[in-house]
């Protein structure tokens, strides 16, 4: 095994990047004071993308929001009105997956001798034999 000054090498790695840290700390400019240094016509362009972003987060959040709508719904057994296409289209995927468990479902049952019974009112599906 050879001597390698482990030590040393720790001591030396810790102490170059406490001193990259603390230079870049001292160089690189927060956001807001780079913001702040920009000309007017970039700002705008910062500023509309900033907007862009915002919006399809809101967008994303609304999607998020009625998929978890759509889960607390078919556990109740509740009925929805898509507002938008990708509600009724997030509608339809969760209306055709459970189709196709159901389908796929009847063809073990007709390949089996025992009957499976599936139980979707809780949040996980269950499935005994009976």
């Amino acid at each position: 095994m050879s001597h390698f000054p482990w030590l040393r090498f720790a001591g030396a790695a810790i102490t170059f990047t406490g001193l990259g840290y603390m230079l870049m700390k001292a160089t690189v400019p927060t956001e807001e004071e780079l913001y702040n240094r920009m000309a007017p016509d970039i700002r705008k362009k910062v500023d509309a993308a900033r907007a862009l972003r915002l919006a399809r987060e809101a967008e994303m959040k609304q999607q998020v929001a009625a998929q978890s709508i759509l889960t607390q719904s078919s556990q109740f057994g509740l009925i929805l009105t898509p507002k938008s296409s990708w509600q009724l289209t997030v509608i339809l995927a969760h209306l055709v997956s459970l189709f196709s468990i159901t389908v796929l479902l009847y063809h073990l049952a007709q390949n089996c001798i025992f009957v499976l019974v599936v139980d979707f009112s809780a949040s996980n599906m269950v499935i005994r034999q009976s």
